[in-house]
């Protein structure tokens, strides 16, 4: 039998657990021995717990015993045993509610309890309490509808067909017909439903849903045209895939120590799994802690991990008696053997790459990576070894770092790089797609999808993850058609924005110029950061400000120096300021950032940005850049690189600085990246499949 604490039966603390009833009052109620006979509505309910509504408590206290009989509806049950908790009251003194936990439940009387609770479900007397959609949107636009109707015609293959009667059966699709006017194809393998109904399909993150108005009988099927409106919305804040047969889920019942569940896993995410049971026969209801879950399959010695009940359909027709129960997963680090066993069946085409270092620097060779921006290949040699030292940090540290791959026979043939550069930062970069490696029968926005869905769902994994950035090369078309588009859309929300810049690179040997007497460059003083900033906030929005910590608690990074140095790797910021010498007057300031050799290979980390805080102050660039050669050099390094955002350019002939070329800063929320990943699920859809017209 579970303990039971008095702070456990507070209304508030224990929010979600059982069911909900939908019309207190009605037909769902307690009748207390011992209280006159008096009866109080059930406002929630399940075999551990019932939560009343207002009535008669006189004589009672909080932890005092009590009986009561439930009158659900035509049944009752009881007597039962309890412990009254906390009891609430109302601006007139009158009890408004009271906690009650069961105590020495049978587990025969708590499958009856199930039935019942069962019954009252399909009465519609009780909800299951179930948080709305996180994310929900009509698209209406013609060329939206039809990329997202192909993409999921393409992948998922299987729509769910409802109509005012409830699920009617699956529908599987069969093909595209883009000169048809109902060009799309589908098998009701059975059965035949008229319309109107209303389609439900899967993407990668997102839900489809659609009405069916007309269709056409066909030859192996049926035909219908593109629908024109589509909602489109997300349940969960991660996404699931199916679990391989042959796994599955044990525990011990947390209200019955003597009974041991055993179900089939159905379906993992990062966050939470899926396994099938009778939630009656194994009294099984939202939010249950199940303590240690254990989680086995063909040839894998298991994992344990803690979890809640999170959701317990109850409406399930087919006999069976059973049913999908989700469970949330709780309290994993990145280190813990939970992370591996859900990344195997989250990405099964991908891995981390520290193991496959030579074989990524191979990648990058033959790519053109190293010839990017004019580069030398030759020139990165020095770096491999900083390169394989960064990687097997990563390895070690995930929560500063992942570098995944996409592996093959014939060796490594994709990567991308995944870094927390900010507090609340994440970089992506460093991707490149072997030329000749890649198999045939696999292209290649396929494989560049894959390693994309494994980099960014690991820096969503990061508590701390507020943002996700990337330095895009301007010419390279993938990243206007990923990066820049989606951008685009979401600009408005002030979620996402697209910085344009000139990279540019330094030496740290020229030769210094002659400073100008009038003119004084050091550290800041007292105030100058905070005006610094306040100065950059007038000219850059607020995500701009916040991803690149530009903010006086976060400047110096000395929270994510910490967990870098504790992972073998560097992080560092340092400031320069430019003034007049006698008036003291603020004229132009350079942010210098540091990170550890191979951590970026064009050495992003190792920027500079220039800022003017007075109308013609970037005169004062070229001796700002001088005493940033000074700093790198201290720091062992030999070129740093420059992010030209205003007219930097105008000063690079005079400040020694070589051209890189154009490109552009691309950040937006992790708030949105399920959006990302979708919209990037349907832009990767491949060319085979026909397209709507």
């Amino acid at each position: 039998m579970e303990s039971v604490y008095l702070s456990d039966l507070h209304g508030r603390t224990l929010h979600g657990l059982g069911y909900f009833v939908r019309f207190p009052g009605g037909r769902v109620l307690a009748r207390i021995n011992g209280a006159n006979g008096a009866t109080n509505p059930i406002r929630r309910l399940c075999p551990s717990r019932i939560w009343l509504g207002p009535g008669n408590y006189d004589g009672f206290r909080q932890g005092q015993s009590m009986d009561l009989t439930l009158c659900l509806g035509s049944i009752e049950i009881g007597p039962l045993h309890g412990l009254l908790g906390t009891i609430e009251y109302n601006s007139a003194g009158r009890p408004s509610f009271a906690a009650v936990a069961l105590r020495d439940v049978s587990l025969e009387r708590a499958r009856e309890i199930m039935v019942v609770i069962r019954k009252l479900y399909r009465d519609d007397l009780i909800v299951l309490h179930a948080n709305p959609p996180m994310r929900r949107e009509i698209i209406d636009g013609a060329p939206r509808i039809r990329r997202a109707i192909r993409a999921i015609f393409s992948e998922t293959g299987v729509g769910r067909i409802y109509t005012e009667k409830g699920f009617s059966g699956e529908l599987r699709v069969t093909g595209i017909e883009p000169e048809s006017d109902m060009p799309l194809r589908c098998a009701m393998d059975g059965f035949f439903v008229r319309p109107p109904f209303t389609v439900e399909m899967s993407g990668c993150h997102f839900h489809y849903r659609f009405m069916v108005i007309r269709i056409r009988r066909i030859q192996g099927g049926v035909a219908f045209p593109v629908p024109s409106r589509v909602e489109v919305f997300r349940r969960r804040r991660w996404r699931r895939t199916e679990a391989p047969s042959g796994y599955q889920v044990s525990f011990r019942h947390p209200q019955f120590s003597g009974m041991t569940v055993r179900a089939p896993l159905v379906d993992v995410s990062r966050e939470g799994m899926g396994f099938e049971a009778d939630p009656i026969a194994n009294v099984l209801y939202p939010g249950m802690e199940l303590g240690e879950i254990q989680v086995q399959g063909p040839g894998h010695d298991g994992v344990t991990i803690k979890g809640k009940v999170s959701w317990v359909p109850l409406d399930n027709r087919d006999g069976s008696g059973r049913a999908v129960c989700g469970v949330r997963i709780e309290g994993y680090a990145p280190e813990d053997p939970w992370v591996g066993f859900f990344e195997q069946f989250l990405y099964p085409t991908t891995a981390n790459g520290a193991f496959w270092t030579d074989d990524v620097w191979d990648v990058y060779t033959e790519s053109g990576y190293f010839a990017l921006s004019g580069k030398n290949p030759k020139s990165f040699a020095p770096l491999k070894k900083h390169f394989s030292n960064v990687s097997r940090a990563f390895r070690s540290s995930p929560q500063v770092g992942s570098m995944v791959v996409w592996p093959s026979p014939r060796g490594t043939v994709a990567t991308v790089s995944m870094t927390k550069i900010y507090h609340g930062t994440w970089l992506g970069h460093q991707l490149a797609l072997h030329p000749r490696k890649r198999p045939s029968n696999v292209q290649s926005r396929k494989i560049l999808r894959d390693i994309y869905l494994h980099a960014f769902e690991h820096a969503q994994g990061d508590p701390d993850s507020r943002w996700l950035l990337a330095y895009a090369e301007e010419h390279v078309s993938w990243n206007h058609m990923v990066h820049d588009d989606f951008a685009s859309r979401n600009r408005s929300s002030g979620l996402a924005f697209v910085q344009p810049f000139n990279l540019m690179e330094a030496s740290c040997f020229r030769a210094r110029l002659p400073r100008p007497s009038m003119l004084e460059i050091g550290p800041p003083r007292e105030g100058e950061l905070e005006l610094l900033l306040s100065s950059i906030k007038r000219v850059r929005q607020r995500a701009y400000l916040s991803a690149l910590d530009l903010t006086m608690s976060r400047f110096y990074m000395e929270e994510l120096k910490r967990k870098m140095n504790d992972a073998g790797l560097h992080r560092e910021r340092s400031l320069l300021i430019a003034r007049e010498k006698y008036s003291g007057e603020l004229l132009a300031a350079c942010i210098m950032e540091l990170g550890s050799a191979g951590l970026n290979l064009f050495r992003l980390l190792d920027g500079v940005r220039l800022f003017s805080l007075r109308p013609g102050a970037e005169d004062t660039y070229p001796y700002l850049l001088d005493e940033a050669r000074v700093w790198y050099l201290s720091k062992g390094r030999e070129v740093f690189t420059c992010f030209s955002e205003s007219n930097e350019r105008n000063v690079a002939n005079k400040a020694g600085l070589a051209d890189l070329g154009p490109g552009f800063m691309w950040v937006i929320s992790v708030k949105i990246l399920p959006d990302f990943i979708e919209y990037l699920f349907e832009s990767t859809v491949p060319r085979r499949v026909p397209v709507l017209r």
